[in-house]
């Protein structure tokens, strides 16, 4: 604010209690009102003359001065607008987040710009908190719903899934923030176990997304928090429906095709379950984790009384996985948040890691942490400037403030990190520990069959290729036996027509 709005309200104030209190229009100004003009003489004096660092520097002392606590929003507001000029942005939009949090009126004006800041850098989480907490400011409309949006997607994230819902309802009918909002509060219904009640705000933001021209990730993503809905709802036929429409090009294929594989399974058809995770077990996801898919699969083929292939599939799991268990349970116990950081950037950069890169390799696809690199890459470049200038006061004050958001993002991101691996440890002990109960069972299994075939005199092992070949008399149809070599145009189309191995009266399961 200029000085002379400043005034301006300063007038404005005085007139008012005059219309009030008469009495009081003769009697000399209140020492505190003295006192705030003194306060902004320098800085108003150093903009005057275009000294634009010594009048941060002035805004510093009006900052450090406790009696002046009335004045620090907008001592904030200002700074913030220095270093923007400066082209400090990530500075200014920290400037601007303590500004809303010391007098959330005076920066009323500044928070749609502060939110485009925040966009800009990454940093949106920075914002969030200060915005959540102050989410009655008077903005215009457009503000409010992007206000809105961050408030509550920061609730979210808290669990505190009451207050995200009331807060989206601050979100505009047709702003841009409106599919968004709507597939929050999808995700937040889900989240609380009423599926059913999620599918109506998802497909309703499906619909927005695309009369909005939303790109392909938002479409796709939605796809798939549909399909979760609909499987949460045991509606598995919808699900397998929606899963499905998730594209083979989107990072989140993989994710969504192993989802659709236990839809499959969950309505008893092992043989969709398997050809739906053969896609995961070809070279091009080697470097995917997906322990439980390599599970799934082989659950499914024991179901069907195929067992030496379900032993093989485990003998599979154990070769691949124990090396994995045994570096986690090398590395975690020691390696420290910022460690982990350290590790999810090296394995970004095609550097050795510590943690197993099949670990760190999902972080590759996830919004927050890929965000939070960028975020920390701008934090980087902006200190480096700022090292440039620090012999003056408000450049080293900003140097402070952006590295110990630096370091506030690697412990928070680099801690996630290690709590996943400390669980992906905890889960792969766990699971190699069960298929060692199972390889027992298929043994069993396999024991009683052969015990059986001694009386028949006949193995139930089905016409392995006979279906197969009949499929190739069906007009459009081309079928072949597999025979492990893999072609990345084929992934997602894989079919597996086999019946069950077991005979009747011995069923896998009983």
């Amino acid at each position: 604010m200029s000085p002379v709005g400043r005034w301006f309200v300063g007038l404005a104030a005085l007139a008012l209690a005059s219309a009030w209190a008469p009495s009081l229009a003769q009697q000399p100004a209140e020492p505190e009102v003295e006192e705030r003009d003194e306060a902004w003489t320098t800085y108003d004096q150093a903009m005057d003359r275009g000294q634009k660092t010594a009048a941060a520097d002035a805004l510093l002392a009006i900052l450090d001065d406790p009696e002046a606590a009335e004045l620090h929003g907008q001592a904030w507001v200002e700074l913030g607008e220095l270093l923007d000029s400066f082209d400090m942005g990530y500075s200014a939009l920290i400037a601007y987040s303590r500004a809303i949090a010391a007098d959330p009126d005076a920066a009323a004006g500044s928070v749609g710009h502060a939110m485009d800041l925040a966009e800009a850098l990454g940093d949106e989480p920075l914002l969030a908190p200060v915005l959540a907490a102050n989410v009655g400011i008077e903005v215009d409309g457009a503000t409010r719903s992007r206000m809105a949006y961050l408030a509550a997607r920061h609730y979210f994230q808290q669990s505190e899934y009451g207050t995200a819902t009331g807060i989206l309802h601050m979100v505009k009918k047709g702003s841009r923030e409106s599919a968004d909002a709507k597939a929050l509060r999808g995700v937040i219904l889900a989240q609380q176990g009423r599926h059913e009640d999620a599918l109506a705000p998802l497909l309703r933001a499906l619909e927005l997304g695309r009369d909005q021209g939303r790109d392909a990730r938002f479409i796709n993503v939605t796809h798939l928090n549909i399909a979760r809905a609909f499987f949460g709802a045991d509606n598995y036929a919808r699900a397998i429906e929606y899963y499905a429409k998730v594209e083979r090009g989107s990072e989140f294929w993989p994710q969504a095709t192993f989802e659709r594989a236990w839809c499959h399974f969950m309505v008893g058809d092992a043989t969709g379950t398997i050809a739906l995770m053969m896609n995961h077990d070809s070279p091009f996801f080697r470097d995917w984790y997906f322990p439980e898919g390599d599970l799934l699969r082989a659950h499914a083929l024991f179901l069907m009384c195929k067992f030496p292939d379900a032993g093989e599939q485990i003998d599979a799991f154990i070769a691949r996985y124990s090396p994995i268990r045994e570096q986690l349970q090398a590395q975690v116990a020691t390696m420290t948040p910022a460690e982990a950081w350290d590790d999810l950037r090296a394995h970004e950069a095609g550097r050795p890691t510590r943690l197993p890169p099949t670990l760190l390799r999902r972080y590759q696809t996830e919004d927050r942490i890929q965000g939070a690199m960028r975020t920390v890459d701008k934090a980087d470049d902006e200190l480096s400037r700022l090292a440039n200038v620090s012999a003056n006061p408000f450049a080293a004050r900003a140097i402070t403030w952006l590295g110990e958001r630096r370091t506030q993002i690697v412990q928070t991101e680099g801690g996630r990190v290690l709590a996943n691996a400390h669980l992906a440890r905890s889960e792969l002990a766990g699971m190699l520990s069960d298929v060692q109960v199972t390889k027992l069972d298929i043994m069993q299994y396999e024991t009683r069959m052969y015990e059986n075939a001694s009386f028949t005199g006949e193995l139930h092992f089905g016409d392995r290729l006979g279906r197969l070949r009949s499929m190739g008399t069906l007009r459009g149809h081309q079928a072949w036996p597999f025979e492990g070599e893999y072609w990345a145009d084929e992934l997602g189309y894989y079919r597996i027509d086999a019946r069950p191995d077991c005979p009747a009266d011995l069923i896998a399961g009983e």
